[in-house]
């Protein structure tokens, strides 16, 4: 390989066009930390070689389109190269290269990001297909040949970071899309992304230390003085194999609360497939709290574990460089930029996981037909629903499966879980207001999903205080305490809801959110943030 300040100089060079010096610029820049993929000085190589795809290409120029726009104020045309895109995919499949499987998972990823769930879905699952079929999904126990050359295993920890990548995509459309992780196996037989600190830097040519091991006993304070990306890309994989647990979970649940559970495969008419019924939960009787059943309480202790783990986002704060310049890329200064706006998109996938996890603990999660909601001791279930309702129920169906979206709409919420959704929610707006220094375009894909299940939560706590605030307000003096603390608490929902709801629709230049910004206002979100006059006709 040649001397790597001569590639870069090269790569500045009228050897590499504007487009693809743009592109390659702006997605390492802004996607790196969500696609960390690519050995960054080998790629650049490759670019000044004129060796990448140009299908890898036009995926890496489609996941940037948006940001390149609002920081250049160039139009282009991005339909244009989506359908490109999708041309090349169906007309090389038959003969996949690596850069190939690259732009299939950029794809994938894009896809979830522009809130296109059908493409997300489809390309994730045409990913899966590839790395298995490849036999990446068992990297190393089929391994039959330890790498001998600097590229054999440079290109031997591209292919794990591609599978880990396609992973992460598969467990999070499996919690989004109520199905079984198609990989086939919550434990991969690949070795985690490599933790060698130098696979960043663009100056550097090759990894100091290959094949280099990852130190899983590492400390947050030690992390933080190596600034190897590779932990936050491993802290990625982690929380969505818990949220792809907590989707196997749910429908587990219900299969062992359904009538037809308790049927043998004869009994279904289904031949040859004696013994073959899924196992069901171990559910104390009568049930009165899904933190009596020991998987869920094991779900919400893993969230809190990996939430605790965590390298603080405003911890990184004094380290941040917003300014950015490509023969940088990769220095500790700019590895903790990058670790720092990952760690804070990290912590939104939290807030998701956790906020819908206990939105399950409620008596409506039994009341579909199938299932017995007799099984749940819990409170009476509301009234029946009107017809806006159920509109604003389908909406949400097509968006999320039901065990989720029913969660965004029920009140029945048992008292302890509903008040860790409330807390978790108040923590995040703090949160994000120790953080409100990075951009929005830093912001990835998953923050507007969870600022939507916050704003839900919001919305229902606003009604569910104003009901009592009215109940309360002829009551007699011992009930006076109760009023004020309920009046106080909505002053506290409306401003953390002004604030979200301000912070969701702003992020609508950077992410397709107008999916979710139509849902809430259906649920009237604007007329709860607006309400200015009871927030002065409360002020105690």
């Amino acid at each position: 390989m040649q001397d790597q300040k001569d590639v870069l100089r090269r790569f500045y060079s009228d050897e590499v066009s504007d487009e693809t010096r743009e592109t390659v610029t702006y997605f390492f820049d802004y996607c790196y930390g969500i696609c960390p993929i690519f050995h960054p000085a080998s790629f650049v190589y490759r670019i000044v070689e004129g060796k990448v795809e140009k299908l890898l290409l036009d995926a890496m120029r489609a996941f940037v389109a948006r940001i390149i726009m609002r920081k250049t104020g160039k139009n282009f045309d991005h339909d244009e190269i989506i359908k490109r895109i999708y041309q090349s995919l169906l007309l090389q499949l038959n003969d996949p290269s690596l850069d190939y499987v690259c732009a299939v998972v950029i794809a994938a990823t894009m896809n979830g990001g522009e809130g296109d769930f059908i493409m997300f879905n489809s390309l994730s699952c045409m990913a899966v297909s590839l790395v298995t079929r490849l036999g990446w999904s068992t990297l190393d126990i089929d391994i039959k040949e330890l790498p001998r050359t600097w590229e054999e295993w440079c290109t031997l920890e591209i292919k794990r970071r591609v599978f880990w990548l396609t992973y992460t995509n598969d467990c999070y459309q499996s919690f989004l899309g109520n199905r079984p992780i198609t990989i086939g196996s919550l434990s991969p037989f690949v070795s985690a992304p490599k933790a060698e600190y130098t696979w960043e830097d663009i100056t550097v040519p090759q990894s100091s230390g290959w094949p280099c091991q990852t130190n899983i006993s590492e400390s947050n304070s030690d992390i933080v003085r190596n600034a190897s990306v590779a932990h936050a890309f491993q802290d990625g994989c982690a929380i969505v194999s818990i949220m792809a647990k907590m989707g196997i979970f749910f429908w587990h649940f219900k299969v062992s609360l359904s009538s037809a559970s308790t049927m043998n495969d004869n009994a279904l008419n289904i031949r040859y497939r004696q013994n073959w019924s899924m196992k069901p939960i171990e559910i104390p009787q009568p049930l009165s709290n899904m933190l009596e059943c020991a998987e869920f309480k094991a779900l919400h202790e893993r969230l809190a574990r990996w939430r605790d783990g965590l390298v603080r986002a405003e911890d990184l704060k004094r380290h941040w460089s917003p300014s950015f310049l490509f023969s940088e890329f990769g220095s500790h200064k700019h590895r903790l930029h990058i670790m720092r706006v990952r760690y804070f998109c990290l912590y939104g996938h939290f807030v998701t996981a956790f906020i819908i996890l206990h939105l399950s603990n409620r008596p409506s999660f039994f009341s579909t037909p199938a299932c017995n909601a007799a099984a749940f001791k819990g409170p009476p279930l509301s009234t029946v629903a009107s017809a806006e309702d159920k509109a604003l129920r389908e909406l949400l169906a097509y968006a999320f499966p039901g065990a989720i979206h029913e969660g965004f709409l029920a009140t029945d919420t048992l008292k302890e879980s509903w008040d860790l959704c409330v807390d978790t929610v108040y923590g995040y707006v703090d949160f994000l207001n120790k953080n409100a220094d990075i951009p929005l375009e830093r912001y990835d894909h998953v923050i507007p999903i969870s600022l939507f299940v916050c704003i839900t939560v919001l919305i229902r706590s606003v009604r569910m205080c104003k009901q009592k605030i009215n109940d309360l307000a002829d009551g007699v003096d011992q009930e006076r305490q109760e009023l004020v603390r309920a009046r106080k608490e909505i002053i506290k929902n409306i401003r953390a809801l002004r604030s979200m709801w301000s912070l969701l629709t702003n992020l609508g230049a950077v992410w397709q959110v107008r999916g979710m910004t139509d849902l809430l206002r259906i649920m009237q979100v604007e007329e709860m943030s607006n309400t200015a006059e009871l927030l002065s006709d409360l002020e105690l």
